[in-house]
């Protein structure tokens, strides 16, 4: 999970082309991947399970 200027995002983190930067990768193929300036980010979570009510 990172909360960002965009709003909160769940997403797969990948190395960025740089060091300032990190590539964010949604689970969904139709969302492409895109680029995040690590300044951008105010906190990062490891998202180690889920709850679902039925």
């Amino acid at each position: 999970m990172i909360d960002s200027e965009q709003g909160v995002l769940i997403k797969r983190v990948k190395q960025g082309e740089d060091d300032d930067h990190i590539t964010l990768v949604s689970d969904n193929p139709e969302y492409d991947p895109f680029s995040l300036e690590k300044s951008r980010i105010y906190s990062l979570a490891l998202v180690i399970g889920v709850v679902r009510a039925e």
